[in-house]
Order: structure tokens, then C-alpha cells, then sequence
């Protein structure tokens, strides 16, 4: 029994070993096939992606898409420029004006010496108020605050109610550790871009940086609130005055969306300006 046990293991192992003479070779074969696929598949994605990118035509700036943001290298005059192709507006005749037209660049001198009347220090500012005559008198609002404290401040001036509108001064002061002098402000509208009508009654006017990330979280996410609401219906003038202080790419910005506004005669094309900056 003990000799036929060892011959019937032996006749086992033989016929194991025949078995793996096959299988090694069909493994190779196999693992070479995977290995090809798997190097195909790579190929075709970097191809993929490499004729997915934006390709420039001559001297056009391109923007990159990258998901939700669009991502991108492009210089200050580049970014005039695919602003001002988008919008309608001829570039050229914008670029020049940013470079040489002085009195683009004293509208931009005279915002800065308003915010600095008004004791604005930041973007984005904010003036809540009663319109007279060419200025704009209330409340200071400095920061990119959330729509609800916009909504409590227009309404109170849209009461004419002097208590309501003293009650939310005195409550802002206290929710923000100011004094209630030193969150009132006077400024002139007299000349500033806006929406809504001439015969608005209440207004809020915005010193904005075009390069302020809160500025651009303001318009994207707070403003559209605020037309919805309020200019929509007419209830307000919205003033958007160009402020400066992030540096020269700053400058350039607000520059040319006064050069847009000139050279167009076309405020629609200012607020479309500002819009396009902020989607870059």
C-alpha cells in the first residue's frame, strides 16, 4: 500500500509540472496583453488632454477653463483685451486710452479722493443712503457684508422713517464696535456709473477694486440679491465707483473699464466690463 501511495504522489507531481509548462508562457502572453492596454489607454488620455487645451491664434490672449474657475496666465493688457473682444468694444482703442488719456485717469483720482472724504480705507466700501442733488448721505457699510445687512439698511431708508433708519445705524454700530459718527458718510454720485433711474430716492454706491476677491465675492454673490430685490423693481440706484488700491494691475483695470465707458458711451458696457473682469 505504501509503494502504491508514493507511485499515485509521484504520478500527482508529474502531471502538476506539466501543467505549469503551459501555464507560464500563456501567463507572459497574458501580462504582456494587460501591459500593452494599460500603455494604449495612457497614450490616448495624454493625447486627449493635449488636444483638449486652448490653442492662441496670432496675438489673442487665451483663458484656460479649468472646471468652475478659469484659470490663466494672461498679462493686465491681456485681460484688457479679451475683455474689451467680448463685450463688443475695439481693444486697441482701449488699450490706448488706459496708456494715454488723462481724464480717464483723473476720474479714477477724484473716486480715490472721495472714499478718502468718506474715510473708506478698503474695498469693497459701501454708502447706504438718501439721494440729494448729486450726493448720496448714510450709513458706511465696509466690507463685503451678507445681503441681510444690505436688505436692513435699504429698507430702513426706503421707510423714510428717521427712527428706523437711526435704529439700524445705532444697531450696525454696536454689531460692528464703531461709533455711530463714524459710520455716517457723505459722498458725491454726481458722476459715478449706476443702475436704476435718475429719480431713486435711496441708493447704495460701492468702492470696488477690480482685483478684490471680496469685491468679486460681493458681485457674484450679493449683488445679484440686491437686483433681484431692489432694482428690478426700481426701488434703488446702484453706483459702482472704481477704486484702486491693489497696485498697478489695479490701476490698469479700472482704467480701462472708464476707457470702456468712453469710448462706447454705453454704462451697460461698463457694468459688462466689470462682469467679464470677474469671470477671468
Amino acid at each position: 500500500m505504501v509503494n502504491s501511495n508514493k507511485k499515485e504522489e509521484k504520478l500527482y507531481t508529474i502531471e502538476i509540472k506539466d501543467i505549469e509548462k503551459f501555464l507560464l508562457p500563456g501567463s507572459i502572453i497574458l501580462s504582456s496583453i494587460i501591459l500593452g492596454l494599460f500603455l494604449l489607454i495612457g497614450f490616448n488620455s495624454v493625447s486627449s488632454s493635449i488636444s483638449s487645451q486652448p490653442k492662441s491664434s496670432g496675438n489673442s490672449p487665451v483663458a484656460e477653463n479649468n472646471g468652475d474657475n478659469i484659470q490663466q496666465n494672461l498679462t493686465v493688457n491681456d485681460k484688457i483685451t479679451l475683455v474689451a473682444n467680448n463685450i463688443g468694444v475695439d481693444a486697441n482703442q482701449v488699450l490706448s486710452c488706459v496708456e494715454s488719456d488723462s481724464q480717464v485717469k483723473e476720474i479714477i483720482n477724484k473716486n480715490a479722493n472721495e472714499a478718502s472724504n468718506a474715510q473708506i480705507f478698503g474695498t469693497p466700501g459701501f454708502v447706504v443712503g438718501k439721494i440729494n442733488n448729486g450726493t448720496l448721505e448714510g450709513v458706511k457699510i465696509p466690507g463685503a457684508y451678507p445681503f441681510d445687512t444690505f436688505k436692513q439698511a435699504i429698507d430702513a431708508y426706503l421707510s423714510g422713517n428717521d427712527n428706523k433708519i437711526n435704529e439700524f445705524i445705532t444697531k450696525f454700530a454696536s454689531d460692528s464696535k464703531s461709533n455711530t459718527e463714524d459710520i455716517k458718510a457723505k459722498i458725491s454720485i454726481a458722476n459715478a456709473q449706476f443702475k436704476g433711474s435718475d429719480g431713486n430716492k435711496v441708493g447704495v454706491a460701492e468702492f470696488f477694486d477690480l482685483q478684490c476677491g471680496f469685491c468679486k465675492r460681493h458681485f457674484q454673490q450679493t449683488y445679484p440679491q440686491i437686483v433681484q430685490e431692489y432694482l428690478d423693481s426700481n426701488k434703488i440706484a446702484y453706483y459702482k465707483i472704481n477704486y484702486p488700491i491693489l497696485g498697478d494691475e489695479s490701476q490698469k483695470l479700472a482704467l480701462g473699464a472708464e476707457c470702456v465707458l468712453k469710448i462706447s458711451n454705453n454704462k451697460d458696457k461698463y457694468f459688462d466690463y466689470i462682469k467679464e473682469v470677474y469671470s477671468i
